[in-house]
């Protein structure tokens, strides 16, 4: 799914990854599940470990030598900020467990033509935040969340 995904974007080069949320592999089977899904997708479409960053205010210490010892890179709060604003080129973006703030933060960063085709999530189904949300929220605070659900919602006739 992912590789017909990357496909369709059409990129003319290897994307970045950055993964955000992923939870703490040291205190969680799920983080560990989700690590080994994103390790598999970097060597299939072959993301070398220099192109991938993490993180996660959760990270522990045995999280964060864990990923350095696999050569993987780990950013700070700062770094992570600065790591959306906009992407500087294509980017799978893995956000397992963000929630509707910091989606809306990624799309409002990158909201342009050109800045949504660089961008590949990975995460959450924003289809499921008007279950969550109240309409007049995603069509306000979180209007290029809301802007991509209504969108997917009307195409798909619902």
């Amino acid at each position: 799914m992912i590789e017909s995904a990357l496909n369709a974007k059409q990129w003319s080069k290897r994307p970045q990854l950055r993964c955000l949320g992923l939870g703490s592999p040291s205190e969680s089977r799920s983080a560990r599940l989700q690590l080994a899904f994103i390790l598999e997708i970097m060597m299939r479409i072959n993301i070398p470990v220099e192109d991938a960053v993490f993180y996660d205010p959760v990270f522990t210490a045995e999280d964060m030598n864990g990923m350095q010892a696999l050569g993987l890179s780990v950013i700070n709060g700062d770094e992570a900020k600065v790591a959306l604003h906009p992407l500087p080129g294509p980017t799978i973006l893995f956000m397992p467990h963000c929630d509707i703030e910091l989606h809306q933060k990624v799309l409002e960063s990158n909201w342009s033509f050109s800045g949504l085709r660089k961008l590949l999530m990975i995460g959450n189904p924003l289809e499921q935040y008007p279950l969550t949300t109240e309409k007049e929220q995603l069509e306000t605070v979180f209007s290029a969340v809301g802007a991509i659900v209504f969108s997917t919602l009307q195409t798909l006739g619902q």
